[in-house]
């Protein structure tokens, strides 16, 4: 399970790191990951973002630089090929994120109910 530690100074690049470690650790290494994210982590509002683009798509557009895709490329090719799936860069990036999207990563959001006023009237 991923959680996000808050700590001062705690920003958008730092969320993206961690972002970084969950797509490892669900993509490159096929853990079945939970990601544990909260109302109260909302520090940043593109960390809702990024979010919302994992629940639809599965992945976080420009999340990884170039140098960074190629290492994450580089610990699949491997079991691709042993597989029999294309090892170009597009299909195997396209393998990653449905391993991702499909099997590894679940991600649960934490509202707290009692800070949110529920009300018949209109």
């Amino acid at each position: 399970m991923l959680q996000i530690e808050l700590t001062r100074g705690y920003d958008y690049a730092a969320f993206r790191e961690d972002l970084k470690q969950l797509y490892d650790a669900a993509g490159s290494k096929g853990q079945p990951t939970v990601f544990l994210f909260t109302d109260t982590q909302i520090v940043v509002e593109e960390f809702l973002e990024d979010i919302n683009n994992i629940l639809n798509s599965g992945e976080v557009p420009n999340l990884f630089e170039s140098d960074e895709l190629e290492k994450c490329l580089a610990q699949v090719r491997p079991a691709c090929k042993e597989a029999g799936l294309n090892e170009q860069v597009l299909p195997l990036l396209q393998n990653i994120l449905e391993q991702s999207r499909m099997v590894c990563i679940h991600v649960m959001f934490r509202i707290e109910t009692k800070c949110i006023r529920f009300s018949s009237e209109e």
